[in-house]
């Protein structure tokens, strides 16, 4: 059974993220295909969306974790880059922090991105109004980040209509 094959799943990817895998947030955003696909090297383009349900508070928390607490820079980018999207207001504290703090800036620039989501949460528009003139990356990264930190905060300052009008 297709369905059952798809619950289990994301029970088990629920599980992996709970034990500290950031990789398993993939399965939750509509396939663990979808990182297989990617070039990690180039990592154009966005995840698809969140499968609805999938992404519990329990994993937020578990994945916040991860993105504010790892030694890794690309496990804390990734983990940010795979919660972009995730409109839980939990999430908030651990972006603004990574994008004020964080020593890599593609760490920062997933976390603005990520933030554009919660662009109606406390200090999260003017975090990333500050951002877009204080913030030191004005290229992107060599990779991980096709923006700047500055770009990426700029882009996340636009709605959702600014932002499909502009991929468009």
């Amino acid at each position: 059974n297709a369905m059952l094959d798809h619950s289990a799943l994301i029970t088990q990817a629920q599980t992996r993220v709970l034990d500290g895998d950031v990789g398993a947030l993939s399965t939750l955003r509509g396939g663990r295909l979808y990182g297989e696909r990617l070039n990690p090297d180039s990592l154009q383009g966005m995840a698809p969306g969140p499968i609805p349900g999938a992404i519990t508070e329990d994993v937020v928390a578990a994945a916040a974790n991860i993105g504010a607490a790892s030694p890794d820079a690309d496990v804390r980018s990734y983990a940010w880059r795979y919660l972009r999207g995730v409109r839980d207001p939990n999430l908030t504290q651990a972006l603004l922090y990574s994008l004020a703090g964080d020593g890599d800036a593609r760490v920062r620039c997933q976390a603005a991105l990520a933030l554009g989501y919660l662009i109606d949460e406390p200090g999260v528009r003017s975090a990333l109004l500050r951002a877009t003139v204080e913030d030191p990356s004005t290229e992107p990264p060599a990779r991980g980040c096709i923006l700047s930190v500055r770009a990426a905060a700029q882009r996340a300052l636009q709605s959702d209509d600014e932002r499909r009008a502009a991929s468009l």
